[in-house]
């Protein structure tokens, strides 16, 4: 009896080179991007992943070659952390400025955490975002008023939305997988 429900298949090896994965890590997260990326290694990845790396170990950065999928290392250095007002503001919010320019060589990306890891090829995601422009990304478990001094930059509250919004429409940041070219 033949099945109605098909298997869907990878992409061919000429188009493998259409997607790729960002992540950002300061060496507090050298265990968590290990796991990161050797889950990639483990589900089959074969697209590029972009590590904007902070004081990562050169024991770990010397082993990116061992895995099936290239790496592409930008190291950050003092100068741009300071520039950008520290590790914080470069792994959590800087990345998605990397991702818009890497983006830009891509039919779509997908912007990681270093604590992720995956139990499968999520390839089908890229797919949906390059050919609809759809950004796809989980919701979150729970939500919050936005008043905590987290979100304070220089004393003044850095958002455009008033200090103590409630918003129950709130997206966690990652992963997020979305064409760059289009947004």
């Amino acid at each position: 009896e033949k099945s109605c429900i098909q298997k869907p298949s990878m992409p061919d090896k000429e188009e493998l080179m259409q997607y790729a994965y960002i992540v950002a890590a300061d060496s507090k997260y050298t265990p968590e991007l290990c796991a990161l990326l050797n889950s990639l290694d483990l589900v089959g990845n074969q697209f590029d992943v972009h590590v904007i790396g902070i004081n990562l170990p050169d024991q770990l950065i010397s082993q990116f070659n061992k895995l099936m999928f290239h790496v592409e290392h930008i190291n950050i250095s003092q100068e741009e952390i300071q520039a950008s007002r520290g590790i914080s503001e470069v792994t959590c919010r800087k990345r998605y400025a990397y991702a818009a320019t890497i983006g830009l060589s891509y039919d779509a990306v997908c912007i990681l955490d270093a604590d992720l890891i995956f139990n499968r090829n999520p390839w089908q995601f890229f797919e949906i975002a390059a050919k609809t422009g759809f950004i796809l990304g989980p919701t979150k478990e729970q939500n919050k008023v936005y008043d905590d001094d987290h979100h304070l930059v220089d004393g003044k509250w850095m958002w455009s939305v008033p200090r103590g919004y409630y918003n129950d429409k709130d997206l966690c940041n990652c992963p997020v997988f979305i064409d760059a070219r289009k947004w």
